[in-house]
């Protein structure tokens, strides 16, 4: 993923309603992980971990309708 790409860097869309935030229990490695992405981002952890779970949404759903 690179910055030319434009990707949104808000926390949620505007005009969106955040609601109650999710915890995600992750292994030191993973959280190394996200950190390292996040920064090479300029992102937050958090809109990092969001941002990753919406593309993973995207292929479990392409997966489901097959």
């Amino acid at each position: 993923m690179t910055q030319e790409k434009n990707l949104p860097r808000a926390r949620l869309p505007r005009g969106s309603k955040g609601s109650a935030r999710v915890a995600v229990p992750l292994t030191e490695e993973e959280r190394a992980d996200l950190e390292e992405i996040s920064i090479k981002e300029s992102r937050t952890a958090a809109n990092m971990a969001r941002l990753i779970y919406l593309r993973g949404l995207e292929v479990i759903k392409s997966e489901q309708v097959m």
